[in-house]
């Protein structure tokens, strides 16, 4: 009896300290149109997308096939907004080119407001990875 009592007392320390989250993403069919949008525009044929849970309201997106990170604002429908002219007019650092904008380490950034590191863009791209993929 003790051991069964001392279980269940664990077990309930357990949840208390280290609760279940649940990934939340922003409004993939939102998004999604957004995205059908800005590569009808384009003409390619197939494109690739990651979307990262949200990390309070914002989330990252990976454009693979374009080699682009983006970190946006969620929107909430109904919006008058969309995702089409922020993805095609990105401002201050909410989009980061993969093939120019990454340094080697942290200390290379110096005064940046655009330039990432290579680690920290590995583990966004594994964090987009680990979340929703779009094809369109």
């Amino acid at each position: 009896m003790k051991k069964l009592i001392l279980c269940f007392i664990l077990t309930f320390f357990i949840l208390i300290c280290f609760p279940q989250t649940k990934n939340i993403f922003p409004d993939i069919p939102y998004l999604t149109k957004s995205l059908k949008t800005i590569c009808e525009k384009d003409n390619k044929l197939k494109n690739t997308f990651y979307v990262s849970s949200l990390h309070k309201d914002r989330f990252f997106l990976y454009w693979e096939t374009q080699r682009r990170i983006y970190i946006l604002d969620a929107i909430k429908p109904p919006s008058s907004f969309d995702y089409v002219v922020v993805i095609e007019y990105p401002t201050g650092g909410s989009c980061i080119n993969l093939a120019t904008d990454i340094v080697e380490r942290p200390a290379d950034i110096g005064t940046s407001t655009y330039l990432v590191d290579k680690k920290w863009v590995h583990e966004v791209i594994a964090d987009c990875k680990s979340g929703v993929q779009i094809i369109i």
